[in-house]
């Protein structure tokens, strides 16, 4: 790992769990500079980072479960992230095609769907990850960390809606390019 993204990533660390998170205007701010610094970061530095966010969504802090939901919601409606899940998983599958039959009644997703509780560790991919962090706040103590949750969950979910309704496919610029299209 290079010396220098690990600086970042020790000063986006230092940054999400700073003092004075629990007014909005500062996590906003924070949030946006998060999203913008991830864009940039290759996809193993990313995951790391994200699994950061997800552990933070389990902090005994309330603002910091606060940003870890909002950073949460935020990322999950970028398409860069998605990009990396589907290169992931493409790799994963070409890797695994001879081993993985297609349902695993003991995979992360389908414990997940049936309620059962799951291990950070465990959890095959970072949607994943990032999702049952999600809904482990749908339960927070803390009405606003509830409430924020669920905002994060009804963005991602109007953003999949918005593009699956208009049958978009969230393309970045060099795909467009590539293809020849145009927006």
């Amino acid at each position: 790992q290079h010396p220098i993204l690990t600086l970042l990533i020790g000063m986006l660390h230092k940054l999400f769990t700073s003092k004075g998170l629990e007014r909005a205007e500062s996590r906003s701010r924070v949030c946006s500079l998060g999203i913008l610094c991830l864009e940039h970061f290759p996809s193993r530095e990313r995951g790391q980072l994200l699994r950061f966010v997800s552990n933070m969504c389990q902090s005994k802090v309330s603002s910091h479960r606060l940003l870890g939901v909002e950073l949460i919601g935020e990322v999950l409606c970028q398409a860069w992230f998605w990009k990396d899940e589907r290169n992931c998983q493409l790799k994963k599958t070409s890797d695994d095609a001879a081993e993985v039959s297609s349902l695993d009644l003991n995979s992360s997703f389908v414990q997940l769907a049936l309620g059962n509780d799951v291990e950070n560790d465990n959890i095959a991919t970072t949607s994943l990850l990032l999702f049952s962090s999600l809904h482990s706040r749908l339960t927070d103590k803390l009405p606003a960390v509830r409430t924020r949750t669920a905002m994060s969950f009804v963005g991602v979910l109007q953003k999949s809606n918005v593009n699956s309704v208009m049958g978009l496919e969230i393309q970045t610029s060099s795909e467009l390019n590539q293809e020849g299209g145009s927006c």
